[in-house]
């Protein structure tokens, strides 16, 4: 018997209670994804800049971040293109790519 069937079976049978529980609870959901994304930029300059560390729900955040626009983040995209890292993100960013959609640059 293969030792790993059963451990993937378990893994696949969690995985899958967790997609269950995110499809009946899309809000809870969404919460715990804004939360997770807050709390990683937290210590970026973006998130110094918004007081990430004391956002703590969707309130919170609405509160405290205004909406932006292309030409409000195009500074802090240009700096991360030009090196410059923990900027938006905790990691380091390497690429980036732009759809026709996005910008008329």
């Amino acid at each position: 018997m293969n030792l790993l069937s059963p451990a993937i079976s378990s893994l696949a049978r969690m995985r899958l209670w967790r997609i269950e529980a995110w499809r009946n609870n899309p809000l809870d959901a969404q919460r715990e994804v804004l939360q997770d994304l807050v709390t990683s930029a937290q210590y970026t300059e973006f998130g110094r800049k918004y007081n990430f560390s004391n956002l703590f729900n969707v309130r919170d955040f609405k509160a405290t971040v205004p909406i932006h626009e292309y030409e409000d983040m195009k500074p802090y995209i240009e700096r991360i293109m030009h090196g410059e890292q923990n900027i938006l993100w905790n990691t380091p960013i390497y690429w980036f790519a732009k759809s026709s959609g996005t910008t008329s640059d």
